[in-house]
């Protein structure tokens, strides 16, 4: 199953469209045109079913180098806004830990998903409106005749009119129910990976900051010692924050 087939299933459906249109508006009998649609509508929605269930899609190498480019993208600016945040806490940054490029790709790869999602959302809507239009077409016609004979124009083949208006209408509402149904999901696959992304984000931040803070406390020991030895009076002593105390009953530390 390819998106070449694809193609030509969404190219019958528009040739049976068109055929329709023309039955519908030269008159002529419509039965075969409606089934052909049918037909044709089935086909491209089994298609676009079995394309959506594939588990994976054969790769495409300049697909696979703009996922690569997006995903880079997103580390580096993911990592510019990480260590902005974290200097806003810290005066002198420390260094943040490798994101994952393959969370990123994930990332990058659901937004692609559901651009293409977007566009087969479009493509269903377009349809829709043009059956919702036939049938509007079609009903008019009909209201036309009734109007027309309700003034005492009356004519010898309205009876076979009316009955092709309204055999047309229900073909109509039958596909537009049948066009419902196949209609395509709303995109969601980037919605979940950005809360994998941002999650990967914030964990790095995290490690970066308690890496930072091991550093510091380590510098903080070796203060203490160095001054224990050289002072000569209590005067001498280093007064530690209460703040400290506070953040460290919070579990931080």
């Amino acid at each position: 199953m390819s998106q070449q087939m694809l193609e030509k299933a969404q190219a019958a459906v528009t040739r049976a469209t068109d055929a329709l249109t023309r039955a519908l508006i030269e008159g002529a009998d419509t039965a075969g045109a409606r089934r052909a649609l049918a037909d044709a509508l089935e086909r491209q929605a089994d298609i676009e079913r079995k394309l959506a269930a594939a588990e994976t899609p054969a790769a495409d190498p300049a697909d696979d180098a703009a996922v690569a480019a997006e995903a880079q993208a997103l580390v580096q600016t993911a990592r510019s806004e990480a260590l902005l945040r974290i200097a806003a806490h810290v005066p002198a940054p420390p260094t943040l830990p490798e994101l994952p490029v393959a969370v990123a790709e994930t990332l990058a790869r659901a937004r692609r998903a559901d651009a293409a999602q977007r566009e087969r959302i479009s493509g269903w809507q377009a349809h829709a409106d043009k059956l919702e239009q036939r049938l509007s077409e079609v009903r008019q016609r009909r209201a036309g005749i009734v109007q027309r004979r309700a003034e005492g124009d009356v004519r010898d083949d309205d009876a076979q009119q009316l009955a092709l208006a309204d055999a047309d209408i229900a073909g109509l509402l039958e596909l537009v129910d049948h066009h419902q149904g196949a209609k395509p999901a709303e995109p969601a696959a980037e919605a979940a990976a950005l809360v994998s992304w941002q999650a990967a984000v914030a964990d790095s931040e995290r490690q970066a900051l308690l890496a930072y803070g091991a550093k510091l406390q380590s510098s903080l020991l070796a203060v203490g010692a160095a001054l224990a030895r050289s002072a000569v009076s209590t005067d001498q002593r280093l007064r530690l924050d209460r703040e400290i105390a506070r953040v460290a009953q919070t579990g931080i530390f």
